[in-house]
């Protein structure tokens, strides 16, 4: 009897029980349920990429602010330097410009006596030529940009020096056309080289200002600033993502670059008062001292022209009047001693005048060209010298100024630059140890 296959009974599914109110959804054979899975996944994907974009951003902050360190604090330290050296270009320009004027004047006092030309008058004038053509050669060299001017100014000082030499050694022998060649002479130092004088001068004043302005800009606090917030900001966020309070390689990073922003504003700050010190203080009195020293050879000059006239000399005296105005001006910025040799100079000069008023012309020559100690000869030289002094004295100022303003940016270039670096080396340790915890 053959028996019929039985298919087997198919087993009977049991329903899954209903999920309670509020339970959400539940997890079966120990697995995670489909509805928490995706949020857990997302989460284990953005975490690890915000840690990139966080490591990419403080990287980059820090470089960023290493980078605007090493351009401010180099371009501050090379601008004291050249700083420094317009100013000695300036007080080399107002040195040219007065021994020109001085020689002028020398020469000038000179024809007043005729052939009897001392020696040491003589000599005055040689030296001040002599210094004016070794100040030429310096400023040629210590400033390519002016070289041109300079150039041009050199072939007016020849023609003048040539022009003067045939006037002294005309009036050495009594010869009335020396008196064609000293005009000749003062015509070309006035409408040629003085002129070029003064354009070098104002040139260079404004060189010098620029350079000492140069640290004026606020880029390195903004990115500074910037940086930091970046810094705080990544470590913020850390401690909220990861339930840390400290992460060693961030705070080491913000505490490097803090201390680098207080420490460049403090070296800028400084460095902003000391340029704004020059360029108020010891350039200004390079600038004015130096025209006011200009003027005066000028008057002196009209105060022996004057004499040459001989009664026709009034058109000279207005001339005087105008370059005493001009020093008198500049005595505002300038020291006492100054004021008081000026004052006596002046005193002399008033005494040439009233001789020569007087029809006491012969008195009054003997009075302008003698050594005496109340004559306008040595009261006039007493002066000069002391505006010169104020001159060097000044420009040696600027120079020492000018090497605080290189120390500052210099430090900052070895010491700041570098713990920037090692900032950014410590932010991404810092957030890389973060990111392992992913891998």
């Amino acid at each position: 009897m053959s028996q019929a296959a039985t298919a087997p009974p198919t087993p009977t599914r049991r329903a899954a029980p209903a999920a309670q109110p509020g339970t959400g959804s539940v997890a079966t054979s120990g697995r995670t349920g489909s509805a928490v899975a995706p949020q857990q996944g997302q989460s284990n994907r953005s975490t690890p990429r915000s840690l990139r974009l966080w490591t990419l951003a403080t990287v980059l902050a820090c470089a960023v602010f290493a980078l605007t360190s090493f351009a401010t604090m180099w371009n501050g330290a090379t601008a004291g330097a050249q700083a420094a050296d317009d100013a000695a270009q300036l007080v080399r320009v107002q040195s040219i410009r007065a021994n020109l004027l001085r020689a002028d004047s020398l020469a000038t006092n000179a024809f007043l006596v005729g052939g009897l030309e001392s020696a040491d008058q003589r000599s005055a004038y040689d030296a001040a030529l002599e210094e004016t053509t070794r100040l030429l050669a310096d400023a040629a060299a210590a400033q390519p940009q002016d070289r041109e001017s300079l150039a041009v100014l050199n072939q007016a000082v020849l023609r003048y020096a040539a022009d003067m030499e045939q006037a002294r050694a005309n009036n050495r022998q009594g010869y009335p056309v020396g008196a064609g060649y000293l005009s000749e002479a003062s015509a070309e130092l006035r409408d040629a080289a003085l002129p070029i004088l003064a354009e070098l001068a104002d040139t260079n004043k404004q060189r010098a200002d620029a350079q000492l302005a140069a640290n004026d800009h606020p880029w390195f606090e903004l990115v500074g600033l910037v940086s930091a917030a970046v810094l705080v900001a990544a470590m913020w966020w850390t401690a909220r993502q990861f339930r840390r309070v400290i992460n060693t390689g961030l705070l080491v990073a913000s505490l490097l670059a803090v201390i680098t922003l207080v420490a460049g504003i403090g070296v800028l700050a400084h460095n902003r008062s000391v340029s704004d010190g020059l360029s108020r203080g010891d350039l200004d009195t390079i600038a004015t001292v130096g025209a006011m020293r200009a003027a005066a050879n000028e008057a002196k000059v009209q105060e022996s022209l004057r004499l040459i006239a001989h009664g026709s000399g009034q058109a000279h005296e207005e001339a005087w009047q105008q370059a005493s105005a001009e020093v008198t001006d500049g005595m505002a910025g300038s020291g006492g001693n100054l004021r008081q040799l000026w004052q006596n100079y002046t005193e002399s000069h008033r005494k040439v005048v009233t001789l020569d008023q007087d029809g006491k012309w012969e008195e009054a020559v003997a009075f302008a060209t003698d050594s005496d100690p109340d004559s306008p000869n040595t009261t006039f030289t007493a002066f000069d010298d002391e505006a010169r002094s104020t001159l060097e004295s000044a420009a040696d100022d600027v120079r020492a100024a000018a090497d605080q303003l290189f120390i500052g940016p210099v430090l900052m270039l070895a010491i700041g630059v570098p713990a920037l670096i090692a900032a950014a080396i410590c932010a991404a340790v810092g957030l890389r140890a973060r990111l392992r915890e992913y891998q």
